[in-house]
């Protein structure tokens, strides 16, 4: 529909815990152009898929958002306003410790369960989506261009449109005003769907205790080149000391 009427889409393109949802939500809410959310459109069974709407929505291994980017977008070589979203890769990891640690146990777990989610939590996830995901699917990378770590967002472009890379750990108020902008629409964040939602808030704050003993989660997210990248090391700490101050 969006196509017949001359319209640009709009993607929200990241990988998972990285506040995705609110602004995919915003830029929905501001009500201009048809906007889907997507978090891994670079997976061979997606491009075979030629699926109804319907159909892909209905398969448990079938995100929609990723279908619908993969066939409509990217399959065509066509154009659309990507919307970028990267988070501090040792918040993301602990966000989907979270989540394990409530699908798994009931209440707080145990000390050694959280080493072992501790250990398993995907550290280095935002590299691996930006080399892995991002990278083959758009034939570029956030890596690879110039990225304001002062302002904490930067306006690019690749072969399938404009994009706008933004640090989830600005103000949802700053948020809004670099989203307007973008995309010629006023768009206003709410949280959605944050990592302290759904109970697991008491589960994330024993998880964050428990890093006190593994500090070497904490270097291993420092090192992570999209860190580097996206935040100057004194900003990652300043953002840590929020809700670690140990660190």
């Amino acid at each position: 529909m969006a196509r017949a009427l001359g319209s640009v889409p709009i993607v929200t393109y990241a990988t998972w815990r990285t506040a995705s949802t609110s602004v995919h939500h915003a830029i929905r809410a501001s009500g201009r152009r048809a906007a889907v959310k997507a978090h891994a459109i670079h997976r061979p069974n997606i491009g075979g898929a030629r699926l109804s709407v319907l159909a892909a929505s209905s398969r448990p291994t079938t995100h929609v958002g990723d279908w619908a980017v993969h066939r409509h977008v990217l399959s065509g070589n066509r154009r659309a306003d990507w919307v970028v979203m990267v988070r501090d890769p040792l918040a993301m990891a602990l966000s989907r410790a979270a989540l394990a640690a409530r699908a798994r146990h009931p209440g707080i777990p145990a000390d050694e369960v959280m080493d072992r989610l501790l250990a398993e939590a995907p550290v280095g996830g935002l590299d691996w989506w930006l080399e892995h995901d991002m990278r083959p699917a758009l034939g570029w990378c956030a890596l690879d261009v110039p990225f304001d770590r002062d302002l904490g967002w930067a306006e690019s472009e690749c072969s399938h449109g404009r994009v706008l890379v933004l640090r989830a750990d600005l103000p949802d108020v700053h948020k809004d005003e670099v989203l307007s902008r973008f995309l010629g629409a006023r768009v206003r964040v709410v949280p959605n769907n944050d990592a302290r939602s759904g109970g697991r808030g008491s589960v994330l704050d024993a998880l964050i205790r428990r890093l006190e003993v593994h500090p070497a989660i904490l270097a291993t997210s420092l090192s992570q080149r999209s860190a580097r990248h996206f935040w100057r090391e004194e900003q990652l700490v300043v953002l840590r000391a929020r809700w670690l101050p140990a660190a």
